[in-house]
Formats: structure tokens, sequence, C-alpha cells
């Protein structure tokens, strides 16, 4: 629904579509609690390991840096380089059994009928 001009009225035209206990995924929270409708947030565990890519000799590494940087078109800069060394130690990964896990929980909205 990223590309909709008005998103509460979209969310209106889906919702009026759902019957009993339809439920769509949307991510839009704010739009839900303005439009009083009941909904549940839930929360998918979803990690994976990231530890090849840390590795600086290691094609990974620089496939990841491209895509952290969006830079498809030639090698990531040296800057960007340093960053990705530090990541491990980021909110965004975690260390378990000596290799480095990257935390990509997904969430979305159950929104009732």
């Amino acid at each position: 629904m990223c590309h909709v001009e008005d998103h509460s009225v979209t969310i209106r035209f889906f919702h009026s579509l759902l019957k009993n206990p339809g439920k769509p995924l949307i991510d839009i929270k704010s739009h839900l609690d303005n439009l009083g409708l009941k909904f549940d947030e839930v929360t998918a565990p979803n990690s994976f390991d990231i530890t090849d890519c840390f590795n600086r000799d290691s094609k990974l590494e620089e496939l990841l840096l491209d895509f952290m940087t969006g830079d498809f078109t030639g090698p990531s800069p040296q800057r960007c380089r340093k960053a990705s060394w530090t990541c491990p130690g980021s909110s965004a990964a975690l260390q378990k059994d000596g290799r480095a896990m990257f935390n990509n929980d997904l969430s979305c909205m159950l929104v009732f009928a």
C-alpha cells in the first residue's frame, strides 16, 4: 500500500471486504489507530547467519556492502567496509554459538472485521 494516494481510504476499502474472522496483513499502525480499527500486532522472529559476510576476503562481504550501501555499480567505499566489520556488535546482530546472526524480526498488524 505504499503507492496509494490515501492510505485511510485504501484501508477502509480492504476492511470492508473482510468477512468474519478475516484479517488482512498491513503495516500502517498509525492509520489503523486514527481509523479506530481493532487490530493486533504480531511479530515473527526471523534471523539469519551473516558470519561469512564479515570475512574481508569473501565475495559475500562485498555483496553485503553493496546491498547495505545501495551501490551495485562497483566496490563499496572503504569507510563502508570498515563500518560493516563492526556490524556484529550492533543491536541488529547478535552472537550465537560463535556465529554472527542478523536479527530481522518481521511484524505486521492483523486487522479484525
